[in-house]
């Protein structure tokens, strides 16, 4: 299994939903670690998603895997993936760019 790790972005994003949502999306990150060690040892750990609709149907969880490890990113309303995606592709660029 992926051990996961969640940012303090994550973190925050997890008090700030209700309980239910929170404990559900825990639950969805251990499977979903799960699931990519097991892709990953097919050899298909590059199809991996980065969006998950682990966080119900109203939230998406941004992850990465990679090292060994779930890398939880955030925990975004539906409303403001796109915008959180692009704010991330951004900062991506820039880092690059340096």
């Amino acid at each position: 299994m992926l051990v996961p790790a969640f940012s303090a972005v994550a973190e925050a994003a997890l008090g700030e939903v209700p309980r239910e949502v929170a404990a559900g999306t825990i639950v969805a990150v251990g499977r979903l670690g799960s699931r990519c060690l097991a892709q990953d040892q097919a050899g298909q750990g590059h199809d991996l998603p980065g969006a998950d609709g682990a966080g119900g149907i109203y939230h998406r969880l941004l992850f990465r895997a990679d090292a060994g490890r779930l890398e939880v990113l955030d925990l975004v309303t539906r409303g403001n993936l796109q915008t959180t995606l692009r704010r991330l592709r951004a900062l991506l660029r820039e880092l690059l760019q340096a």
